[in-house]
């Protein structure tokens, strides 16, 4: 992968972000739209069928119970039956006369109207006919019981049209919720509860007409909706007659109340009953007129409600309708219920799908519902009674629902490229594999390991923002290429996986292969750098003749792209057997060389390099051997390239290191040489981007006591090439500690003048493949040349390796190359063999 500036803008990355950002905003639109559909109708059925109905009753018992407190409602009053007056009158029922009595001291004070909540159709002597008389006035309303059998009738001296039915629709949980307040008999023959009539006689003055239609029951301007099966989240209820919901105050008793004992003695303010409702019934609760409201105490215990305190209740809400214009409840159609959770649950799956962390999305999650609920319970204060528990469920379970997708979805797919992942990946190949091999297809499938040569480069250099668009780009152009019997999958970081079927024969899968590798190599224009990218290709075909899995296949082309890149970049290779052995042979030497370390198996050889004035020894290059206990001598090209791919090349090199140092200065205090030999290490590209290399260099240098000058480290090209600050840096570091730095094998890598001379190098280090044909004074001999020249404008010295003839060593001297090293002077050599040397003071080149 090659970067080359430019003078074009980043404009590209940015259109191509904003396209990417689109395609994902167009995703999660599709994804969050089905799953919050889906849930939406899953919890409308739910609704439908009535699942949800006692939850919904907790939600508005719990909101009826946390209204703020309101005041007593002063027009009405209550005078309560209770125990206390019933002890003082030593019987149940009242007498009449104590009733009549009651009446007689209440129409002192001009109340507006009375009402009787006490079933008098049968006699309670004496005073049957005081309480006759007392009823006889008009503004008295007494009550009746419908139903039927179970009906109590009103007093036969009391008119029809002062008479109100008493009875109350309960909810499935026996709780009052629901106000019956008319019921047609048919005919237009109406029957008017108790409440209605006792707010038809205080607003008589008024002459406000009563109308019924569809839509509910009108008195004057003001309508009363009729209830149906589905307002409120009811489902099914009883919905005889006309019927509102019951908007109960905050307080359990919602106006003044006083005792029948208190009436009596005349011991109640008269502005209190003057121009009021007036309205009698038990509050005993030895007498059990009594309910359960949405006034609750706690979810186990509920306080019931004596029947008058109902009626208090709900002739206020009636009078506050009419005189107040205080909103009656009210409920979203079912269309625009379904559309309010809906609206929730897009809300629930967005949160989902734009935060990351698990917790945060909890979080995101509680603070919604919790908005929900207090928006419902606004609602509520406003007289919406907003379903709560349906769009709390919709919001949540498509939250739980995306969170679930947004997991799976990472698991099976990239969510840079939208590609397939490993897991998925092997699923699809294994499906296809398995119908190819059960329909005996004469075809083959083919799979392609793609690696993207250097792409690290472009992450550390550009930035990840712009090696993502990079890995877009190419996707793209994947798909454009390849025939449309293809799956593409990303695995990790540049790592691609193509399965392609029906492929005749390998040729077709080679040609794809290069189809692929031309799409890669177009150059790319990204953050003013002109990006040539180039890719290892390893082909792996399912066998004709014997089944194979989908796992199997991908470790074959992984072992072909793995071939590929041995060769170098831009390769491509077709897996064979022989490979697959050549597997298990990298493996069991990776075994053994573990194995090696351990038992110290490893030797460390020496071979001199010359100063070809002089002819003498001017240091020694630290070479390893392994002494296999079955194998003997395994040379260096069998075992490092393995060393070099595993993490054993770091502890070998370690060693390596301070073998050679710790030799090198128990020979200068051996043999007191007037030039004392350096010693040369070479050193990985796994080493040198160790971060405590130079200072485990300098801790070795301590521990053997040989002086920096006398330790050169021998770089490869690519090494220095790879990150060029970093290694400029990592170079100055070394330097400080005295040490030498050579170039190994120069003129055979990919190097660039402008940086060479940016490095502090000491030495250039030419390859023997151009010493070898140097005697012909042809193009190697001119490389040669060009080389040493190089070196010394640029203030280094020149080694020449390879030597093998004097008249090579002779050539290199006309040139002026400052050393030499090859088989003419010596074989790398164990180290008692190597101390031979200099014990004699060899010397070659006797004309030097």
């Amino acid at each position: 992968m090659r970067i080359r500036p430019t003078q074009r803008s980043s404009g590209s990355l940015k259109i191509g972000q904003m396209r990417t950002r689109g395609k994902a905003f167009r995703e999660y639109g599709q994804v969050v739209l089905l799953i919050a559909a889906a849930v939406t109708s899953a919890v409308w059925s739910i609704r439908v069928l009535g699942v949800l109905k006692s939850l919904e009753f907790d939600a508005f018992d719990q909101m009826v119970q946390h209204q703020p407190a309101i005041g007593l409602d002063d027009r009405i009053l209550v005078v309560g039956i209770g125990e206390a007056d019933i002890d003082a009158q030593d019987n149940w029922p009242m007498p009449d006369n104590v009733m009549a009595d009651l009446l007689a001291q209440l129409q002192r004070h001009n109340p507006k109207v009375i009402g009787l909540d006490l079933y008098r159709n049968i006699a309670h002597p004496p005073g049957q006919e005081n309480l006759r008389l007392q009823l006889e006035a008009d503004n008295i309303i007494v009550i009746e019981k419908l139903g039927g059998s179970n009906a109590v009738p009103a007093p036969d001296s009391v008119p029809a049209e002062r008479v109100g039915f008493n009875n109350f629709v309960q909810d499935d949980d026996q709780v009052l919720r629901r106000n019956l307040i008319a019921v047609d008999f048919g005919n237009n023959q109406y029957r008017y509860s108790f409440s209605l009539l006792l707010s038809m006689a205080y607003l008589n003055d008024l002459n406000l007409p009563l109308t019924f239609h569809e839509k509910g029951m009108a008195l004057g301007l003001t309508l009363f909706p009729d209830l149906d099966k589905t307002s409120g989240s009811y489902t099914d209820p009883d919905i005889k007659g006309f019927q509102i919901l019951a908007r109960y105050r905050s307080n359990l008793r919602p106006s003044r109340q006083v005792t029948l004992n208190q009436i009596l003695n005349d011991e109640v303010d008269p502005m209190w009953i003057k121009d009021k409702i007036v309205i009698i019934g038990t509050v005993a609760p030895s007498i059990k007129d009594v309910f359960l409201t949405p006034h609750i105490t706690n979810r186990a215990e509920r306080t019931s409600m004596p029947g008058v305190l109902v009626h208090a209740h709900l002739t206020g809400q009636i009078l506050r309708a009419v005189l107040e214009q205080e909103q009656l409840f009210w409920f979203f159609p079912d269309w625009l219920e379904a559309l309010w959770m809906l609206g929730w649950a897009i809300w629930g799956g967005t949160i989902a799908w734009i935060i990351r962390h698990p917790a945060w999305i909890s979080v995101g999650l509680a603070v919604s519902v919790l908005g929900l609920v207090s928006g419902s319970y606004l609602l509520f204060l406003n007289a919406a009674w907003v379903p709560v528990w349906p769009a709390v469920l919709t919001l949540g379970s498509t939250g739980g629902l995306v969170f679930s997708y947004k997991a799976l979805y990472k698991l099976l797919y990239d969510t840079l490229t939208g590609l397939p992942q490993k897991t998925l990946f092997l699923k699809i190949v294994e499906r296809a594999l398995r119908t190819s091999y059960r329909q005996k297809q004469a075809t083959y499938i083919a799979i392609f390991f793609v690696d993207l040569d250097g792409f690290k480069r472009i992450n550390e250099s550009l930035g990840h923002e712009q090696g993502d668009y990079l890995l877009l780009v190419l996707t793209a152009r994947f798909k454009d290429v390849l025939p449309s019997n293809s799956h593409i999958s990303r695995f990790v970081g540049d790592k691609f996986a193509i399965r392609v079927s029906n492929l005749a024969h390998d040729a077709a899968a080679v040609s794809i292969a290069r189809t692929l590798q031309t799409a890669i190599q177009k150059p790319l224009k990204l953050d003013e750098q002109e990006i040539v990218t180039s890719a290892s290709i390893g082909i792996a075909l399912q066998p004709c003749d014997t089944e194979i899995s989908a796992g199997e296949l991908l470790r074959d082309a992984q072992t072909a792209t793995h071939q590929a890149k041995a060769r170098g970049k831009n390769h491509i290779e077709v897996f064979t057997s022989n490979m697959r052995l050549n597997i298990i042979a990298h493996f069991q030497t990776e075994a053994d060389l573990r194995h090696a370390i351990e038992r110290q198996e490893l030797l460390t050889y020496y071979q001199p390099f010359i100063s070809l004035k002089t002819g003498k020894i001017a240091g020694f290059e630290a070479l390893i051997r392994w002494q296999h206990p079955e194998h003997g001598l395994v040379p260096p090209g069998k075992f490092i390239p393995v060393a070099e791919d595993t993490d054993l090349i770091i502890p070998i090199g370690q060693w390596i290191l301070q073998e050679a140092c710790q030799q090198m200065q128990r020979w200068h205090a051996q043999f007191k040489l007037k030039s004392p030999p350096i010693i040369s290490v070479n050193l990985s590209g796994r080493q040198f981007t160790q971060p405590n290399l130079v200072h485990h260099i300098e801790q070795t240098l301590k521990r053997t006591g040989l002086p920096g000058e006398y330790l050169k480290l021998e770089l490869t090209e690519s090494i220095l090439m790879d990150d060029v600050s970093s290694v400029i840096d990592t170079l100055n570091q070394m330097k400080r500690l005295n040490l030498k730095i050579s170039i190994d094998d120069f003129g055979t890598g990919y190097s660039s003048l402008s940086y060479l001379h940016r490095f502090p190098i000491d030495t250039l280090k030419v390859d023997r493949s151009f010493v070898m044909n140097i005697d012909d004074l042809g193009e190697d001999h001119a490389i040669v040349e060009t080389i040493i020249t190089l070196g010394h404008h640029l203030g280094m010295d020149v080694i020449a390796e390879g030597i093998e003839t004097a008249e090579q060593a002779q050539k290199l001297t006309t040139l002026s190359c400052e050393y030499g090293q090859g088989y003419y002077f010596a074989r790398p050599l164990p180290a008692e063999d190597a101390e031979a040397l200099l014990y004699h003071e060899a010397k070659w080149l006797d004309s030097a």
